[in-house]
This record gives structure tokens, C-alpha cells and sequence, in this order.
């Protein structure tokens, strides 16, 4: 329990009263003094008598929110208390984010309220927050008590996606790695391949019936796995001031790649991407959530290495895709990187600029092949753009 400002003068005029009604004779002073001292008084026992024993349970929807996209948080406020709360003052406090003030109206002893209020979804990476601080405050104004209840929460806000179209197959050769081993026991990923003779060993489900009794001898279902999108997507952690919508650039081509259900490998430079120990492909769709999390926390790095130097470190894998996402370069800074990719048969390479004029066309249009440079200029929409350098690259093909 705590003096408010409004509390702490009413404390500090009494005594001042007290004096001027001595020294002076006034006894309309002393009466002042007294009564200052009195409404303090009822004020701490009816803060006492009052005090707010709550509990806080917060829900999140939805639980992953992307970055400007609604959320809603929803406050359960019970009432564990043997008497009714006076009303109640709740501050939520998104930690680095912003602080919020509830009013809720009393809540009778052993029932609960709701409350809700918009979260901030302006920020991308993990949101931490803290627990409910709940207040009371007297009618007057004149002491307070806080106390915090529920738990923390942590949010994850992550990029913004845009619903981006295929690749065209103008952009280079597609990049499909078949998987040319067989196997005996089939995913549900695999596709049927033909029939071959039992070997010892082979798990005896995968028995061809039909074709076992006609010949009178075990004969065996193979499986190969389907052909499957290749892509490498870089992400440059260079400090710009376009570093966001790169990342959203980034988190919007992996949904492309899942909805695809191609393999997809993500590549920073970062520092100690540079050995590039433990990245490996993966697929999209299954991995999509993990890659999501994943581009929801990455930050901008000082120490991150060239582009060039890493893309001298990457291995094609059989031809495959890569993806660029990076903040605004020069012309020949996009030379040095396009002739530092041909490793891989089909190359994209996305720039986030800072203004609102486009690239003339013979910039956008591709200079080799299986290579494109699409700009994304600042407040404009990156499906719109990368629609448009699609379909310029395929008309400049035919």
C-alpha cells in the first residue's frame, strides 16, 4: 500500500494545518488538520479492507500472429478473495513493445471478469509479456495497492508473407533432384516405381499378390521417391534500413517453396553460418513452422560476411534454385553475386529499396540464363512486383 501524489499532499498539509492553527489561533485550521489526517486514515483501512486478491489467466489468438496482423488477448480475472474487489486498474506491459491500462468494474467474491484488448503486432520476433499488475486505488485518490498476478507470456510475431506465384521455368532449368534409390518399404511422400523379385530381407507387406500367384514366386512392390524442388534461400543480415522486408521476403518465399513441397535449405550470413555446419535441406512443408520461427528471430548482424563469400561456400546440389534476399546494392555488386551463383541453374535475386521508383526494365530483364533481378521498392506490394518480373522475364524469353 502506497501514498498516491493526490495522498501524499493531503498527509503534508495536515501538519502545516496543525502549525497554523498554533501559532495563529485559528481553530478552523486545527479542524482541517484533522480531518486531512482522518481521510487518510479511512483511506489505508479502506484500501486494507478492500484489497484485490485476483488471479489472471491470458489467451492469445491467434497464438502466432503475423507481423500486422490482428490479435487479440484475452484476460480471465477470478476472484479469489472472500469479499467483493473494489475496481480494479490492470497494466499489461508488452516488454520493448508498449504498456496498456485496463479498467475492470468489481468482481464478486469467487466469480470472474473478462477483458480484452488489441496486441501490438507492428514488431516482428518474440514478445515478451509480463505478468498483470492489478491496483486499486480509494475513492479519494490517496493510496494505492498493487500486486502482480498471472504468469508471463511470450508471442512470437512472425513476418509478413505475400502470396507470390511459381517461378516460371524461363528462369533456368527447374530444379528437380529425383532420388534415384530405391526403396523397399514405402512414405507416404514415395510414388510407385514397378515390381522386382524378392530379395531376403524385404518386409513382406510390400508382396505383390496378383503378380506372386500368376508367376509362383514372391515378387515385391518398388518405391522411389517423387521429384522434388531444390531451393536455397539466402538471407543477407547486413544492417539496412530494408532489413525487414527482406526477412518478410525471405518467410514468403519459404511458404512458396511448402506450398510446392519442394526442399528448401535457409541460409544467413551470419558469422557462423559461414562453415555452414547442420544446414542442410529439409522439407518445406513439414519444416515450415521451425523455418517460420526461425526468420522470426533473426536479427540484423554487423559482423555478417559477403555474399559472395558464402555463395562460394555453397554447393549447388545438383543444379537447384537460389533465392537472394537482400536490402538495396549496386549494379556491381549485383554483377559480382550473378557471376559468383552460376553454380546453381536458376538464381533469383531480390533487393529491397528504399524509394518508390521502379527499375527501368532492361535492369529487370535477365542477362544470362536462369538469372533474375527483381527490385522491391518501398511501399509497393512484393506479390505485384514479383509477378510483373516474372512475366517481363518470360516475355523477353519468347
Amino acid at each position: 500500500m502506497r501514498l498516491t501524489q493526490r495522498g501524499a499532499a493531503v498527509l503534508a498539509t495536515s501538519p502545516v494545518l496543525a502549525l497554523a492553527a498554533w501559532l495563529l489561533g485559528l481553530p478552523e485550521a486545527a479542524v482541517l488538520s484533522a480531518c486531512a489526517a482522518l481521510l487518510v486514515l479511512v483511506a489505508a483501512v479502506w484500501t486494507k479492507a478492500r484489497a484485490a486478491v485476483v488471479d489472471t489467466q491470458r489467451s492469445i489468438l491467434p497464438t502466432r500472429p503475423r507481423v500486422g496482423e490482428p490479435c487479440r488477448v484475452q484476460l480471465q480475472i477470478l476472484n479469489t478473495g472472500s469479499r467483493s474487489t473494489a475496481l480494479l486498474l490492470l497494466t499489461e506491459r508488452i516488454e520493448a513493445v508498449d504498456s496498456l491500462r485496463l479498467q475492470v468494474a468489481p468482481v464478486p467474491s469467487g466469480e470472474q471478469s473478462m477483458t480484452s484488448y488489441n496486441f501490438p503486432t507492428h514488431v516482428r520476433g518474440r514478445q515478451v509479456v509480463l505478468p498483470t499488475t492489478v491496483r486499486i486505488e480509494d475513492p479519494f485518490g490517496l493510496l494505492r495497492s498493487t500486486h502482480p498476478a498471472g504468469t508471463e507470456t511470450q508471442v512470437l510475431v512472425l513476418p509478413k508473407l505475400w502470396p507470390l506465384s511459381p517461378l516460371l521455368a524461363v528462369l533456368g532449368q527447374e530444379n528437380m533432384t529425383p532420388s534415384h534409390a530405391a526403396a523397399f518399404i514405402s512414405r507416404p511422400a514415395e510414388e510407385f516405381a514397378g515390381l522386382r523379385e524378392y530379395l531376403p530381407g524385404d518386409d513382406l507387406r510390400r508382396i505383390h499378390w496378383p503378380t506372386t500367384a500368376r508367376t509362383g514366386r514372391p515378387v515385391m512392390r518398388q518405391f522411389e521417391l517423387p521429384l522434388q524442388h531444390r531451393t536455397t534461400v539466402l538471407l543477407d543480415l547486413m544492417s539496412s534500413a530494408s532489413f525487414e522486408r527482406s526477412v518478410s521476403a525471405a518467410a514468403s518465399v519459404v511458404a512458396l517453396e511448402a506450398e510446392q513441397g519442394g526442399l528448401i535449405r535457409l541460409v544467413t550470413t551470419a558469422a557462423q553460418s559461414v562453415a555452414l555446419s547442420g544446414i542442410e535441406f529439409v522439407n518445406a512443408a513439414d519444416q515450415f513452422d521451425q523455418l517460420q520461427d526461425r526468420l522470426a528471430q533473426v536479427e540484423q548482424s554487423p559482423k555478417a560476411v559477403s555474399i559472395p563469400s558464402l555463395l562460394q561456400l555453397l554447393d549447388a546440389q545438383d543444379g537447384g534454385r537460389l533465392v537472394i534476399c537482400a536490402g538495396s546494392m549496386t549494379s556491381t555488386d549485383r554483377d559480382v553475386i550473378q557471376s559468383g551463383s552460376r553454380q546453381f541453374s536458376s538464381r533469383v535475386l531480390l533487393t529491397s529499396s528504399g524509394s518508390e521508383q521502379k527499375q527501368s526494365t532492361s535492369d529487370q530483364a535477365p542477362q544470362q540464363q536462369g538469372w533474375l533481378h527483381i527490385d522491391w521498392p518501398d511501399g509497393s506490394a512484393l506479390n505485384q512486383v514479383w509477378d510483373e518480373a516474372t512475366r517481363s522475364a518470360a516475355g523477353a524469353k519468347q
